[in-house]
């Protein structure tokens, strides 16, 4: 089927350093004038560098984002440190994105931003406000969603379209406390993680489990704990300070959720041991949760899907794909030509059939073609990660079944707490599979 994919990662092999220097990217500014600073490298990222203006503008352009919105300045060498970790696996995620054909072009950016502005209800000037407010151009800006784009197209493909929910845990779901919760409390946590490798030494378990209570030691003393988020958590949202934003019960961490039903407001806990390592947890804040009435629009869809290999290349397929839709438009039954064409066994079989879906359970390129389609309308090809693709929609309706919006609900609240659990596992296993070396010497003794 179009939404799942077997999980798999592929390890990028590591390669040899050579002749590379830390200097070796040094450019003059001018071929006749002498250098008067060259831009060094700090790491070595599989086939790639991550150099001292690259790393250096990070941090900044991150400081000034931490400082206005945390309103705390961190150390320079912990949040440089930190910020170092950052790049390397946003690196190592962007190489392996770009090795499995995962492509963003400029029309997807353009439309992200127009999303985020009608989002957040702000014009267009307000819009460039705020990103000057956090030291950026518009360009910059660009560059930034889309490497974020990529990434999360990435661990959608790769993590949660992997993620399977069953009826069974649905329903349990629902029959629980937590399940009856879903509409209720939501709650705001603060999270510090300390790693362990994916098979860990009895003395790394150690090791972390000591850094975790000297952290907790820490918290107890009075430290801030968005600080020591900042300068010192191994989780993925550290430069956010730690915050996992409002989720309710069913949404966190299954590890987290017994503690965080018992805690007041200010509380902390730790450290929670999890596969991915030792956790500090501090409730920041609770509130009831804001129930509004919801349509879920659903729609009828049927697609052919053609994959490129070693004979048919992108053209090639796309030029296919056209003439099956020539045919369709002509006349031809799309279920016929799907069950003769399509390379989705799945679905093939049954016409091109994914029955009724809703635009999240659907990869983001092909969600996008099918919710401008009209009623009996053929899609040109779409590309997504999975190949090329013909959609045709034959029905819409809004769901507005309490019973059948309530297992929604439980469905993306159970994918979502096994998502981000499953995530922390996957970026620790592409990074531990990766090739990295930190080159300078002022980092290379903080790495972790």
């Amino acid at each position: 089927m179009l939404v799942f994919k077997q999980f798999l990662i592929r390890a990028l092999l590591p390669i040899a350093m050579g002749a590379l220097s830390p200097t070796a990217l040094a450019i003059p500014e001018h071929p006749s004038a002498p250098a008067e600073a060259l831009d060094s490298v700090v790491a070595v990222v599989n086939k790639s560098v991550i150099t001292r203006s690259e790393l250096d503008k990070e941090v900044i352009r991150i400081q000034k984002h931490i400082e206005r919105t945390q309103k705390i300045t961190p150390p320079a060498e912990e949040l440089t440190r930190q910020v170092l970790d950052k790049i390397i696996l946003e690196k190592i995620q962007l190489q392996y994105a770009q090795l499995t054909g995962i492509q963003i072009d400029e029309s997807m950016v353009t439309d992200a931003i127009e999303d985020i502005i009608n989002k957040n209800k702000l014009t267009k000037p307000e819009f460039r406000k705020a990103l000057e407010d956090d030291g950026m151009s518009l360009s910059e800006y660009r560059e930034v969603l889309k490497k974020d784009l990529t990434l999360s197209r990435l661990q959608s493909r790769d993590v949660a379209s992997t993620i399977p929910v069953s009826q069974q845990e649905v329903d349990f779901f629902l029959r629980s406390p937590v399940g009856q919760d879903m509409l209720g409390q939501e709650y705001l946590v603060g999270h510090i993680m300390v790693s362990i490798p994916e098979s860990p030494s009895p003395e790394q378990i150690e090791q972390a489990k000591e850094k975790a209570n000297a952290l907790f030691a820490r918290l107890q003393k009075g430290e801030d704990f968005t600080e020591l988020s900042v300068v010192a958590s191994q989780s993925p949202k550290a430069l956010t300070g730690g915050n996992l934003g409002w989720m309710k019960l069913g949404q966190l961490p299954t590890i987290f959720v017994e503690p965080v039903t018992k805690m007041a407001i200010n509380d902390i806990q730790g450290p929670i041991r999890s596969p991915s390592g030792f956790h500090v947890i501090k409730l920041l804040e609770k509130r009831s949760a804001n129930v509004e009435a919801e349509k879920i629009t659903q729609m009828h869809v049927q697609h052919i899907l053609i994959k490129t290999d070693a004979m048919n290349s992108n053209d090639d397929v796309e030029l296919k794909l056209q003439h099956l839709r020539d045919l369709a438009v002509q006349g031809q039954a799309f279920d016929t030509l799907a069950k003769t064409h399509s390379q989705d066994i799945g679905s093939a079989q049954l016409g091109g059939e994914l029955g009724w879906v809703s635009k999240d359970s659907l990869v983001p390129e092909f969600a996008q073609a099918v919710e401008k389609l009209a009623i009996g309308e053929i899609s040109k090809p779409i590309r997504t990660s999975y190949g090329w693709h013909l959609a045709k929609v034959l029905e819409r309706r809004d769901e507005t079944s309490t019973k059948n919006l309530g297992e929604l609900r439980a469905k993306q609240y159970i994918h979502h707490r096994k998502f981000e659990e499953r995530l922390e596992a996957w970026l620790r296993q592409i990074k531990e599979e990766a090739y990295v070396k930190i080159v300078s010497a002022d980092l290379a003794s903080h790495a972790s």
